[in-house]
């Protein structure tokens, strides 16, 4: 069977998308397609053909960059499952989480000298 879709990745500090699959009813999964980093100001297709051992679980994955310029969207989302394949049915999953923001952005160095600082 296969799987298409659109996706948009835009900005500096893009994250990585990735398309998983798992055949033993989602424990572990295994990776079937992946992008990482700014592919430019444009929606792409993608068409990941999944031969045999076929996952009975899809997900979408997406991990973020080092920063909050980088933008992922995902659309259009097809299965086809062929003639012999049972038909695919959408489950829904928990909306993402995301780490809060803070309030204000670190201050500017007063001098020639950078530095960054990231909590995780």
């Amino acid at each position: 069977f296969s799987v298409s879709f659109e996706y948009h990745m835009y900005g500096a500090t893009m994250g990585t998308a990735v398309l998983q699959g798992s055949d033993d009813g989602g424990s572990t999964y295994s990776t079937l397609w992946s992008k990482s980093g700014d592919q430019g100001n444009a929606w792409y297709s993608a068409d990941v053909v999944i031969g045999s051992g076929s996952p009975q679980w899809l997900k979408f994955v997406y991990t973020s960059g080092s920063s909050y310029t980088g933008d992922f969207a995902l659309d259009a989302v097809n299965v086809e499952t062929g003639s012999s394949m049972p038909t695919v049915t959408p489950v829904p999953t928990a909306p993402p989480t995301f780490e809060p923001t803070p309030a204000a952005p670190t201050p500017a160095p007063t001098d020639n000298t950078h530095s960054f600082e990231t909590d995780f």
